[in-house]
């Protein structure tokens, strides 16, 4: 349920963050003020370098990951609705819309970016215990995706009646609620604090190489997503439209999630991450090459490659980094996993921003394809050959 109902109330807002943010920081001659959009999204995602590692050790340290992922959810609710206040009050200043956007996205951003990796870590301590590896992790993961699409079709709906584009943070801030009282369900007491291995951390050679790679992958992949609302308002795309290249972006996580434990049996993580990379670069030439087309239902049919690119990487990633971590710092290792991967997207918001400045958002997508071609050339020379990592039953 926890998957379900975070990707659930995620969908609501997250693919619409920035075509938001378009809406509301609006010069008084109405042009986008694209450099505070950048702002913008460089705080929401940039304090994930205080809250995920603080949230990972906490975790680990007095095993009260429940506890931990109750409070975050409460905190992104309240987040989410200071962040809807701007959208339905248009007679603000952009001096006052910055001003509460900013607090909002700080307060949201904060507890959000823990979330994902605590429930991942979760979802990973279960099968150790259940089945004695974490295989399968996609077939639960898998509700996320369902939960997604539910929400990214609802809210297109939602949109193309009202024009509206505020109901998608009040929607988001109603669905972190849920959250909260679904991961308040399963809180347990405090348990007793553990001493945490940190030396097995520092000789992991193979874990750093591969977060460097995860910064960038992260960067292509997520910056280019974020925008991509921006990018189908700016090629006359609608509301129905974006909907349906949301939901196509996700609905194949379903079928690859589901087979993940076999696909890794097969031909293992890091085979999986080489072609996840291949279908995102893919995907976003596809994007480059139709991008003068007025047939815009396009962007939905190539979106699918999204989703499977997206399944392979995140499966793949979580995966290859369970294998990486030490039995007693799963929680520690996901989170900094989540540490690079969203400080990669802090940093897209300002560098998309200055790109879509110069250029436009035909030119964003391009030189995410070029990024994420030579992160796969990385991946593939200095990671997928390192040796795994051994702990030999250590846990001190």
């Amino acid at each position: 349920m926890l998957n379900f109902g975070f990707y659930f109330a995620f969908g609501f807002a997250v693919p619409y963050f920035t075509l938001y943010l378009s809406r509301i920081l609006v010069f008084d001659d109405g042009r986008t003020a694209n450099h505070l959009v950048g702002i913008v999204l460089l705080v929401f995602n940039g304090i994930v370098l205080l809250s995920t590692p603080l949230a990972g050790y906490v975790s680990d340290r007095f095993r009260i990951g429940n506890r931990v992922l109750t409070l975050c959810a409460a905190g992104v609710a309240l987040g989410a609705a200071i962040l809807a206040v701007p959208g339905f009050l248009a007679s603000l200043s952009l001096a006052n819309t910055v001003t509460i956007t900013l607090v909002g996205a700080v307060v949201a951003g904060f507890c959000l970016h823990p979330i994902a990796p605590l429930i991942d870590s979760q979802t990973l301590q279960h099968l150790h215990h259940t089945q004695g590896q974490a295989g399968n992790y996609g077939r639960i993961r898998l509700l996320g995706s369902v939960g997604f699409i539910i929400s990214t079709i609802l809210i297109a709906v939602v949109l193309s009646q009202t024009g509206q584009v505020a109901w998608t943070f009040t929607l988001f801030a109603v669905g972190f609620v849920g959250v909260t009282a679904i991961s308040g369900s399963g809180a347990r007491m405090r348990s007793e604090p553990v001493r945490i291995p940190w030396r097995h951390l520092k000789e992991n050679v193979r874990f750093r190489r591969f977060l460097l790679f995860g910064f960038f992958e992260s960067l292509g992949v997520n910056s280019a997503f974020l925008f991509t609302g921006y990018f189908l308002d700016e090629v006359g795309a609608g509301f129905i439209i974006m909907g349906l290249t949301f939901a196509a972006s996700v609905a194949p996580e379903i079928p690859v999630m589901f087979n993940g434990g076999a696909l890794i049996r097969r031909i293992g993580t890091a085979r999986m991450i080489q072609l996840g990379v291949a279908a995102q670069v893919t995907k976003l030439a596809l994007f480059v090459i139709f991008a003068a087309t007025p047939v815009t239902w396009v962007f939905a049919a190539v979106s699918l490659l999204h989703g499977v690119g997206f399944a392979l990487l995140y499966t793949g990633g979580v995966t290859f980094v369970d294998d990486a971590s030490h039995p007693s710092m799963r929680a520690t290792y996901q989170n900094l996993y989540r540490l690079l991967w969203v400080s990669a997207v802090a940093l897209g918001g300002p560098i998309s921003g200055a790109l879509i400045e110069a250029w436009n958002t035909t030119a964003l997508m391009a030189t995410y394809a070029i990024m994420l071609v030579l992160a796969g050339v990385y991946f593939t020379v200095f990671v997928a050959p390192a040796a795994a990592p051994r702990w030999n039953g250590v846990t001190e």
